[in-house]
């Protein structure tokens, strides 16, 4: 029966058929010329298989041969239909400039979003943390109405006294500050103020220098600063020497003590981080209503997080009984640092 349908090109089913009908017509042919010369066919036979030599290589030959043909005709084929679908968008184009650029700028956007998207997507979604043991990395989130997950700096006194599931916590604030430097325009640069332990917490290593010392973020402390590889290499010249040099940050002289590796700071907007100077008055308890700061926290090695978010809960309820007034509405718990990342975005 007749095919209603049939692909331009030969399919690998089809070369090996066509192959074996025209190797089985060559060896017919001679066969028939034999028995015309005198020879009986079995003997004409046996002699065209002989004078043929091994057929079944002359078929694979053959059809290795064919298939390059075939796959070359593809190739032809398949360019010269793009190009014409080229030339004939391009007339259409030419022709219609407003739905032109109708059609470019809702694919150039389209592109960009997706774009985006995947990058947030890969960077939080699907790669983990780039922390040691980053599944350990708590953020303790402050629930109140009009402050946000932010804690304030008696709240990290508070969870540092009595925790016990935890190695250590950390407090940062973001802010946005003028880098000054010599022959340039000042550059807006984001920033994060951060407590002395904070690179320790994340178990991040410098790429050069050192972090912060614990006495560095008290009041009287001299300032310094630790710089991102990209705001490093990018204004810096991933200049090896700039380890103790000074530089401006709005009207302040700081003194540059380390870089940190790209991708493994946090937050992950930053390009530079200072310590965060307390005084007395910020440790008060009068400074209990007024967040805004962020408290991370590392779970101990070997504790259940549930473990852990319970004793939030457990200290959360001990400070509302000390402060009803100050924690009245509040609700603290623990959520694990990647967990939190993706609910803020």
């Amino acid at each position: 029966m007749k095919r209603f349908f049939q692909l331009p090109w030969r399919t690998r089913q089809q070369i090996r058929s066509d192959v074996d009908d025209e190797l089985a017509f060559h060896l017919d042919m001679r066969i028939d010329a034999l028995v015309a010369a005198g020879t009986s066919r079995e003997e004409a036979r046996a002699q065209a298989t002989r004078e043929f030599g091994d057929i079944d290589d002359a078929r694979r030959y053959i059809r290795a041969v064919d298939h390059d043909i075939e796959a070359a005709r593809r190739r032809s084929d398949y360019m010269n239909d793009l190009r014409n679908d080229i030339a004939y968008a391009v007339r259409k184009l030419r022709g219609s400039p407003l739905f032109t650029l109708t059609a470019v700028l809702t694919l150039a956007l389209g592109i960009g979003a997706n774009t985006a998207i995947f990058s947030v997507v890969n960077g939080v979604l699907l790669k983990p943390l780039p922390f040691p043991q980053q599944d350990r990395l708590v953020r303790i989130q402050f629930r109140q109405k009009g402050h946000g997950d932010a804690g304030t700096p008696p709240d990290l006194a508070d969870f540092r006294t009595r925790a016990r599931t935890f190695e250590g916590f950390a407090l940062h604030e973001g802010f946005t500050a003028n880098l000054v430097r010599e022959h340039a325009e000042p550059e807006r640069v984001s920033g994060a103020r951060v407590s002395a332990n904070w690179f320790s917490l994340l178990r991040v290593r410098p790429v050069h220098g050192r972090f912060f010392a614990a006495s560095e973020d008290s009041p009287s402390a001299p300032l310094v600063v630790v710089l991102s590889e990209p705001l490093w290499r990018r204004d810096f010249a991933a200049d090896t020497t700039i380890v103790g040099k000074q530089i401006q940050i709005n009207a302040q002289l700081v003194t540059v003590i380390g870089v940190a590796p790209d991708g493994q700071g946090y937050p992950m907007s930053a390009e530079l981080w200072m310590p965060t100077r307390f005084t007395i008055a910020d440790l008060s308890d009068a400074t209990r209503g007024a967040r805004w700061l962020g408290l991370l926290g590392r779970v101990k090695d070997g504790v259940q997080l549930e473990t852990a978010f319970a004793e939030v809960d457990r200290i959360e309820r001990q400070m509302e009984g000390l402060f009803p007034e100050q924690f009245r509405e509040r609700r603290a718990r623990g959520v694990q640092l990647q967990s939190a990342i993706v609910g803020d975005l």
